[in-house]
C-alpha cells in the first residue's frame, strides 16, 4: 500500500525544478491569511449563512499550510486566529458560564492548526491532490471534536453550513448524502471543493501547467458531486411521492413559549402561573384552529414541577392530608386538555427519585383519555456543566470550585441531572387503529447524530416513525444559536429518514421533512421566529425508508480516520520535511 502511494503522485505533479511557490514567512501573512478563512467561514455559518463560502473558507489557510516556511508560526499563528474564531462563533455561551466559554473556545481552537499541520505532513509525504487530502485530514477531526471529550463539541460542523434553517430557504440536493454516512459526508464534499480550490492555485504556480493534472483535480470533484447531486435527487423525488399517500400523515401542533431563563429560574410571584396560563391558551387556540389535530408538543420542562408517577403520588397524599398538594394542579390540567380534545400530548418536564435523590429531564405522554401513558423518557445525553459537572463529582471542593466558575447556576447549587437509561419509544395510537412509533429527543440531543441514531435505530433496523424535539433555548435570547440549532436538527432528520417536530422554548420552533426540508415555523405577526410565543400546524408525512447511516452508523467515518492515522504516521516519519514551503 505505501510502494502506491508513492508511486501515485507522478499522475498529478510535474518535476519539481519547474515550480515556484511562495515561502511565506513573515507574522503578517500569516494572520492575513488565516483571519481571511476564518472570516470566510463564519460568514457561512447563521447569520448572514452565505453558505457558499464554506465551500472556500478553507482554502487560504490550507494554501498557507503549504507555504509556511515555519511549521511553528503556523501552528501558533493558526491557533490565535482560531481561538478569535470559537469566542466569537460562541458567544452565545457568555450569558451562561463565562468562564467555561473561555475554555470550551481555546480547546476548540486547537483542532484547526492540527489540521494544518497533520494536511501538512500528509501533503509533503505523499504528494497527493488536495482535492481528496483537505477532506481526508479535516473530516477526520472534526468527528473526533464532535465526539470524544465528554460526548464532544458537534457545533459548527462544515457541512452544517448547507442546511436551511429560516423560512422558504430550500434544501440542497447534495446534502441528501447523509443518509449514507452521516452529515461528514456532506463535511466531506465541502472540504473537496476547498481542496480543489488548492490543486488549481498551486497548478497555476506550476509553470509547465499539466492540463492532465488539472483534468484529474477536476474529474475527482466533480465524481463526487455529481454522484451527490443525482443521490438527492433520487431522495426528494421518493419524499414527494410519499406526501401523496395520506395514510401516512399525521397532524401535529407544536407550541412555543416565550420565557425567559430568568423567569424559570428565579420566577416572580405570579410569573410562573401566567407564563403557564399563556401556554394553556396557546395550545387551546391551537386545537380551535384544526380539529385534526392528533399531536400536541410542548417545549422542553415547561411542566414547572416534576410530573413522574412518584412526585404525583407525593402531591396525593399531600392533597389528602390537608398538607398541600396544590402541585397535582398542573398534571391534571394536561390530562384535562388531553381529555377535552382526544389528542396525544408530549410535554416536558422535571422527574424526581425520592429515595435516593436523583432528578431527571424527562418527556411524559399524556393519552386522548386524560391518563399519564406508562412509557416516559429521560434525557440520557447530557450536557456538560450545564446539566452535570464532569470529571469532579468525587471531589466536593473541586466540585464547587468548577460551580462558581464553569456554572450558571453559581456555587452552593448542585443542579446536577441523572442521565435515563431507556431510549423509549412511544406508540401513538391513531383514531383508526394504526400506530406511529415516536421518540422524544432532548434539547440538544437532535444535535448529536449518536443520540438520534440511536433513538431512531436499534440492531432490528428502523425503530420510530417521528421525532419530537423538546427544547428550551431560553438560555441563549438575542443570538444566532437558535438558527444554527436547527440547521444540525436538518441533518438529524436527513440521516434517519425520520421527519422531526421542534417545540421550542423561545424558539425556533419548526417541522423538518425527512428530506431536511423546514416549515412551517412558529412566527410573530412580523415574520421573527425567535424571542416570540405561538403555535404551527402541519400535516407530516412519515417516511417508511431506512437510511443507509441507520445501519452503518459513523464506522465509515471512522474507517476515514483510521485511514488519516495511518498516513500521518508515515509522514511523521520523515518530518524533516516540514522546513520550507512545499516544493513540488
Amino acid at each position: 500500500m505505501p510502494a502506491i502511494l508513492l508511486r501515485m503522485p507522478a499522475l498529478f505533479h510535474s518535476s519539481a525544478d519547474r515550480v515556484s511557490t511562495p515561502d511565506l514567512r513573515s507574522y503578517a501573512s500569516h494572520f492575513a491569511i488565516g483571519f481571511a478563512s476564518m472570516l470566510l467561514l463564519g460568514l457561512a455559518f447563521p447569520s448572514p449563512g452565505w453558505w457558499p463560502l464554506a465551500h472556500v473558507a478553507l482554502a487560504p489557510i490550507t494554501l498557507l499550510a503549504a507555504w509556511a516556511h515555519s511549521t511553528n508560526r503556523l501552528f501558533w499563528t493558526s491557533f490565535l486566529a482560531s481561538y478569535a474564531w470559537w469566542l466569537i462563533m460562541l458567544s452565545w455561551l457568555i450569558g451562561v458560564t463565562g468562564g467555561g466559554y473561555a475554555a470550551l473556545a481555546a480547546y476548540m481552537a486547537v483542532y484547526l492548526p492540527l489540521y494544518l499541520v497533520l494536511w501538512r505532513l500528509i501533503d509533503r509525504r505523499f504528494r497527493l491532490p488536495a482535492v481528496l487530502t483537505v477532506p481526508l485530514v479535516f473530516v477526520p477531526l472534526e468527528y473526533i471534536r464532535g465526539t470524544f471529550l465528554q460526548g464532544g463539541m458537534a457545533w459548527f460542523g462544515l457541512g452544517h453550513s448547507q442546511a436551511p434553517y429560516l423560512p422558504g430557504q430550500a434544501t440542497l440536493w447534495f446534502i441528501e448524502v447523509a443518509d449514507l454516512a452521516g452529515d461528514w459526508t456532506v463535511s466531506f464534499l465541502v472540504a473537496m471543493t476547498n481542496g480543489l480550490i488548492v490543486d488549481f492555485v498551486r497548478w497555476k504556480f506550476n509553470r509547465s501547467r499539466s492540463t492532465r493534472a488539472l483534468t484529474a483535480f477536476v474529474a475527482i470533484w466533480a465524481s463526487a458531486f455529481g454522484g451527490a447531486l443525482w443521490w438527492g435527487f433520487l431522495a426528494t423525488n421518493v419524499n414527494l411521492a410519499l406526501e401523496k399517500l395520506g395514510p401516512t400523515n399525521i397532524q401535529v401542533a407544536l407550541i412555543q413559549t416565550n420565557v425567559s431563563q430568568d423567569n424559570k429560574m428565579r420566577p416572580k410571584p405570579g410569573q410562573l402561573m401566567a407564563d403557564w396560563n399563556r401556554m394553556v391558551e396557546l395550545t387551546q387556540q391551537a386545537l380551535a384552529a384544526n380539529p385534526k389535530i392528533e399531536i400536541v408538543v410542548w417545549p422542553e420542562t415547561m411542566v414547572p414541577v416534576p410530573i413522574n408517577p412518584e412526585a404525583l403520588d407525593v402531591y396525593r397524599r399531600l392533597q389528602r392530608e390537608g398538607k398541600g398538594g396544590e402541585d397535582l394542579f398542573f398534571h391534571e390540567q394536561v390530562g384535562q386538555l388531553a381529555a377535552t380534545h382526544k389528542v396525544h400530548f408530549f410535554v416536558g418536564s422535571g422527574a424526581i427519585q425520592f429515595q435516593p435523590t436523583r432528578r431527571y429531564n424527562s418527556a411524559f405522554h399524556y393519552l386522548p383519555d386524560g391518563s399519564q401513558a406508562a412509557d416516559s423518557y429521560s434525557k440520557i445525553d447530557r450536557v456538560p456543566f450545564g446539566e452535570y459537572i464532569p470529571w469532579v463529582e468525587d471531589w466536593p471542593w473541586l466540585k464547587e470550585m468548577f460551580l462558581k466558575y464553569l456554572s450558571p447556576y453559581g456555587p452552593g447549587n448542585d443542579y446536577t441531572l441523572t442521565p435515563g437509561e431507556r431510549r423509549t419509544v412511544f406508540t401513538v395510537t391513531r383514531g383508526d387503529g394504526s400506530t406511529v412509533r415516536v421518540t422524544v429527543p432532548i434539547c440538544f440531543e437532535d444535535a448529536f447524530a449518536r443520540s438520534t441514531l440511536a433513538l431512531c435505530y436499534d440492531r432490528s433496523g428502523k425503530r420510530c416513525d417521528l421525532m419530537l424535539n423538546l427544547t428550551n433555548d431560553g438560555w441563549y435570547p438575542g443570538t444566532d444559536q437558535g438558527l444554527q440549532h436547527v440547521q444540525m436538527a436538518v441533518m438529524r432528520s436527513i440521516e434517519t429518514r425520520v421527519p422531526m417536530a421542534r417545540s421550542v422554548n423561545t424558539g425556533v420552533s419548526v417541522f423538518i421533512d425527512s428530506c431536511g426540508r423546514v416549515g412551517p415555523f412558529v412566527t410573530g405577526s412580523s415574520g421573527e421566529i425567535q424571542q416570540i410565543d405561538g403555535f404551527a400546524i402541519s400535516e407530516i408525512t412519515l417516511d417508511p425508508r431506512s437510511s443507509t447511516f441507520g445501519s452503518v452508523g459513523a464506522i465509515p467515518v471512522r474507517l476515514l480516520t483510521l485511514a488519516m492515522a495511518i498516513l500521518a504516521v508515515i509522514a511523521f516519519m520523515h518530518r524533516h520535511a516540514l522546513s520550507g514551503p512545499r516544493r513540488n
